[in-house]
């Protein structure tokens, strides 16, 4: 294998697993950059938020501000914190300690049944919603069938909270739309992204890393 890669510079790639440790990583940038892969079939482009926590520092974080009491509102979209976060966190416990707590899910489960409120939560299928490809390529969904219930999705909800009440999903996802394209026809490129499922020209701008030799004893 290794001498595969050798024979065709630029052509191969060497790839590991997300939870992998970030020694690992750093070693796969380096073999990339030996065997001319980067920059070929391996691109990278800069984080665009480096300083942002961890889900752990998050929700650590999160859990000693609701066991000192300064949390007085708090809005989860999705997910399920009361079974699934750090058992040594004891999040469903400091639920309790909330005095208003609104919870938007699909299910009413165990996060649910401990928060103030439970919100019906639009499924994915019959809600408009946006997003970033890992490339930052902003992405587009659109319903693909009729309203089942009288759910919310969460871009919904969270305009709800910044007083948009009658904002709906479509509204939110177009609005969005027009601050990330610079085209000059926002009609048709709004259709051309409805088309496609991205909106053109969003990615992140690439970058090239190079190796520091003196780091790599």
């Amino acid at each position: 294998l290794a001498a595969d890669l050798a024979g065709h510079p630029g052509s191969g790639a060497i790839l590991v697993g997300p939870r992998q440790e970030p020694a690992v990583h750093a070693l796969a940038a380096v073999l990339n950059q030996v065997l001319g892969a980067t920059g070929s079939t391996v691109s990278y482009a800069a984080e665009p938020d480096p300083d942002r926590p961890s889900h752990m520092e998050a929700i650590s974080g999160l859990a000693e501000a609701m066991a000192s009491g300064s949390v007085q509102t708090l809005l989860i979209l999705g997910g399920n914190p009361a079974y699934d976060a750090p058992a040594d966190l004891a999040f469903d416990e400091l639920l309790t300690k909330v005095p208003v707590s609104v919870h938007l899910s699909l299910y009413d489960d165990e996060t649910s049944r401990r928060c103030t409120w439970h919100l019906p939560q639009a499924h994915g299928l019959e809600s408009w919603g946006d997003g970033r490809a890992f490339d930052g390529t902003v992405t587009m969904r659109q319903p693909l069938i009729q309203p089942l219930y009288d759910g919310r999705s969460a871009v919904e909800v969270l305009a709800m909270a910044a007083g948009r009440e009658t904002a709906s999903g479509h509204d939110l996802v177009r609005e969005a739309s027009r601050t990330s394209t610079t085209a000059a026809d926002f009609e048709d490129s709004w259709k051309r992204a409805l088309h496609d499922g991205v909106v053109e020209e969003t990615a992140w701008p690439l970058v090239t890393p190079r190796l520091d030799p003196g780091r790599l004893a």
